[in-house]
């Protein structure tokens, strides 16, 4: 969870600098002084949603199909919703 939610603020951090460099470009003088505000001033589920793209696996398939398993037989919603019996 620690590494999903910093690989989330570095994504937000990394959309912040590229949005403050496009900003910088669009200006014609230097001497002109704009305030902005941040333009990502919080971090949203896309953030997220990158992170997890690029998030390691860290349980194996075995596990995975045994949680499975578990969830079925002891989880009635979920194994009427699945169609297991």
């Amino acid at each position: 969870m620690t590494e999903l939610c910093q690989r989330a603020t570095k994504a937000a951090i990394r959309e912040s600098i590229a949005a403050e460099e496009d900003r910088k470009k669009l200006m014609t003088n230097e001497d002109e002084v704009m305030e902005m505000e941040d333009p990502v001033p919080v971090i949203t589920r896309i953030h997220f949603e990158e992170a997890m793209a690029n998030a390691r696996r860290s349980v194996t398939e075995y596990d995975l199909n045994k949680f499975e398993q578990f969830r079925t037989k002891f989880d009635p919603a979920y194994a009427a919703k699945m169609g297991a019996k």
